[in-house]
């Protein structure tokens, strides 16, 4: 049954469902959040910080920078994948295309969970493996230049310990069964 209305044709008895299937292509971006306040301490302490405050601060700083668009860009798929607690890298996802506004964002940030902070950029990488690949090569990087301005043997073994008590259990038990070795 067909039946005419303002020119447009209606069918009735046919129902036609179409499926298009998309490939969402997703940005990872790594940041170096940084207290603005430093403490002098030997060893790192962990931040209280959640995946969910840092989400708050972006999106909170996006609506701020660019309204009602920027908060609805950027709500589709927009996470805060990881963040480590004592290196105080953190991972976010966004989808290709709003991730701009996240970029643009990101810098400006001041605060998260009430503390002053300073955020910085590392990385944009297309997967996680990749991402995964930069921090380590960074980290590495970061231990050579610490563990280079030591001086004595036993500035070493307290870098060490410290670089230790970051870890994980499972891998201080990794290490400690290489070193034994």
């Amino acid at each position: 049954m067909v039946r005419f209305k303002n020119r447009i044709i209606i069918f009735e008895t046919l129902k036609i469902i179409v499926i298009i299937l998309v490939n969402y292509h997703s940005r990872y971006i790594i940041v170096k959040i940084t207290e603005k306040t430093k403490l002098d301490q030997k060893r790192p302490i962990a931040w209280k910080i959640k995946n969910g405050a840092i989400h708050d601060a972006i999106n909170k700083k996006c609506s701020q920078m660019y309204g009602d668009l920027g908060s609805a860009s950027i709500k589709a798929g927009f996470t805060a994948k990881y963040f480590n607690a004592f290196t105080r890298i953190a991972f976010v996802r966004s989808r290709h295309g709003p991730h701009e506004f996240i970029l643009k964002v990101l810098p400006k940030i001041t605060e998260i969970s009430g503390k002053e902070v300073h955020v910085k950029i590392l990385y944009i990488g297309g997967t996680l493996k990749h991402c995964f690949m930069y921090v380590k090569n960074y980290q590495e990087k970061k231990m050579e230049e610490i563990y280079s301005d030591a001086k004595t043997e036993s500035q070493k073994s307290e870098l060490e310990e410290a670089l230790m008590y970051t870890m994980m259990p499972s891998w201080q038990d990794f290490f400690n069964s290489k070193a034994a070795t």
